[in-house]
């Protein structure tokens, strides 16, 4: 059986309820697992899930659509 994982972080935005998530976009083939985010200043920093590297991507902030800035 192969590595069933995907390299995708999933982009969401709170609804207008304030409680429901929606999908909001996707960046591809920057992690494995992301398994810690956090977000500061307009970037969101993610481990790559395999403990070997920091992932720097800037936040858009009319449309919350990430891009990779470093790795």
């Amino acid at each position: 059986m192969g590595n069933d994982y995907k390299k995708v972080i999933t982009v969401l935005k709170l609804g207008e309820d304030g409680v429901t998530l929606n999908p909001a976009g996707e960046l591809l083939d920057v992690c494995v697992g992301a398994n810690y985010l956090v977000e500061n200043r307009g970037c969101l920093y993610a481990s790559d899930g395999m403990g070997k590297a920091i992932v720097a991507l800037r936040i858009e902030p009319s449309t919350g659509a990430l891009s990779l800035i470093n790795k």
